[in-house]
């Protein structure tokens, strides 16, 4: 591990959150038929956390790994969104394949320039990573909690600020200089 990499992808947290309230996508579109949510590693982590709230609030919505052996047949009712922060995750671009030209199918990604089997991609614009401590995951963390708010209707804007705050103040954070 690189450490000053790793301060440095922690101390671009705070930026990164703010930057997705310029940036936040328009999720019309995604049905109200089920919601499947799909990665690997911590991309998969995100989408856990996204499909628990969904359906804590009624949406029939399920986290898999997009490595799983069977998931939810194609279907024009269906939503499949995809995460692959590099845009290059064999498992999640294959489920996305899958699904393509029958499901509705969203891909989030932090690399602007991949081809992606989608609908629609949507950019995490969570920038380089510079050690171990990633931005990506939690830029994808809110932009599926953007979409849980964005289907129930609950502001997200006081939840992003919050947390670009107390990440600010993080002893780890504060101690750089």
């Amino acid at each position: 591990m690189d450490p000053a990499g790793f301060l440095a992808d922690l101390e671009a947290k705070p930026a990164a959150l703010l930057g997705l309230l310029d940036n936040l996508p328009d999720w019309n579109g995604v049905g109200t038929g089920p919601i499947v949510l799909t990665g690997m590693g911590s991309s998969f982590f995100a989408a856990d956390v996204g499909g628990r709230r969904l359906r804590r609030h009624g949406i029939a919505a399920v986290a898999e790994l997009a490595s799983v052996e069977a998931t939810h047949p194609p279907s024009p009712e269906l939503t499949v969104i995809g995460i692959t922060a590099s845009g290059a995750s064999v498992e999640t671009v294959g489920l996305l394949a899958a699904h393509a030209g029958v499901s509705r199918t969203i891909a989030l990604t932090n690399d602007e320039s991949a081809s992606l089997p989608a609908d629609r991609v949507v950019l995490m614009h969570a920038g380089v990573e510079a050690g171990a401590s990633p931005v990506a995951p939690i830029c994808t963390r809110w932009l599926v909690c953007w979409l849980w708010n964005n289907i129930s209707a609950v502001s997200i804007s006081d939840s992003v600020n919050v947390c670009a705050a107390a990440l600010r103040r993080s002893p780890i954070c504060s101690t750089a200089g």
